[in-house]
């Protein structure tokens, strides 16, 4: 079974990938020293299916305090993660005790935002559900909640100690679910190995063990370079800049990474019109799309005035002006300032 190594200078951990990892999580976090209470925070969907199993393997060694919230963007919210505290702290957590995010990437990005600011920080663990989180919200050590005026605009860097990515979870995803995932990992294929998009190509009904991987290693060692997104790390947001914009302006009619899906092609149509890559790119990318399900279009009127808007107040604005990761070829990303025209233009084929 995958092992990749997230290899930080104060922060190392591993990301364990495979069938039947709920099992080994109790050995594993023992092996860490991490010891005294845990925190088991999942929605009530996910706890339905392995929230029995996951408290009954923890509690072979803790003492296991499940925390449920509803699913669903909507409840990746300060209002959320204040009652997430106020529960610690009526129950007394220690700097020592562990915070267990069971789910996929809101409840990922919650818990672990949670984590870096209860007692200033302490311990937390990936168990993600879902082929998203799998590939890239659980790896890198973004933590974030949502804010009516755009996504992820308040978090932290904060990095688990452990991620186990139980690969059997992928049998209960809805088609759509899955889809979401492999907006995330077209995007690794775009940025740096060309590969994954010919295997999607090839195979797209089977995600195996060794394409989570291989996924993580690339998330891994750009995060190694730069763990707090000074330069390098930027180029994980492929396609999110529209797509970020996307989600907020339709209010998440789209799943995450279907929005990023349609964030990767307007960025790949931008490319073409500065000369970095030839029009038949565009079709190539369209046609992949519709083999693997994911959409090539958002089916709506889009105002380029209001994404424009909701871009302007996201992460990546640096100097007042708006910066995106755009292709000089499949596999290189290069990140440059852009126009509003551009954005416009951009909007029309999507």
């Amino acid at each position: 079974m995958p092992v990749v190594k997230v290899d930080l200078p104060q922060r190392a951990y591993q990301i364990h990938i495979g069938p039947d990892m709920l099992s080994r999580a109790c050995q594993l976090m023992t092996d860490l020293e991490l010891h005294g209470r845990a925190l088991l925070l999942s929605n009530r969907k996910v706890y339905r299916l392995y929230g029995g199993r996951t408290r009954a393997v923890l509690e072979k060694h803790y003492s296991v305090y499940p925390y449920l919230i509803g699913d669903g963007e909507r409840y990746k919210s300060l209002h959320t993660v204040e009652k997430v505290l106020r529960f610690l702290i009526r129950n007394r957590f220690e700097r020592g005790d562990t915070i267990v995010a069971l789910g996929g990437g809101v409840v990922g990005d919650l818990a672990g935002f949670a984590a870096a600011v209860y007692l200033r920080g302490v311990n937390f663990v990936q168990i993600p559900t879902t082929l998203l989180a799998q590939v890239d919200s659980s790896v890198g050590g973004k933590t974030a909640v949502n804010d009516p005026l755009g996504k992820n605009l308040i978090g932290s860097f904060y990095q688990p100690r452990l991620v186990l990515a139980d690969t059997q979870t992928l049998r209960t995803l809805r088609q759509r679910e899955l889809l979401s995932g492999l907006g995330e990992i077209v995007k690794y294929g775009f940025i740096a190995d060309p590969q994954i998009l010919q295997t999607l190509g090839k195979h797209r009904q089977t995600i195996a063990p060794e394409l989570i991987a291989r996924c993580c290693q690339i998330k891994a060692g750009i995060v190694r370079a730069d763990e707090t997104e000074k330069n390098k790390r930027a180029v994980l947001n492929f396609g999110h800049t529209i797509g970020h914009a996307l989600e907020t302006y339709t209010h998440y009619r789209f799943s995450h990474g279907e929005a990023i899906a349609i964030g990767a092609l307007a960025a790949v149509y931008m490319s073409i019109l500065r000369g970095h890559l030839k029009y038949s790119a565009l079709d190539k990318i369209q046609k992949l799309y519709r083999r693997l399900g994911l959409p090539a279009h958002t089916g709506l009127r889009l105002s380029a005035d209001k994404i424009y808007r909701i871009i302007q107040s996201d992460k990546k604005v640096a100097d007042s002006r708006l910066r995106m990761v755009l292709l000089k070829d499949i596999g290189k990303p290069l990140i440059c300032p852009v126009e509003y025209e551009e954005i416009v233009r951009a909007l029309d084929i999507i």
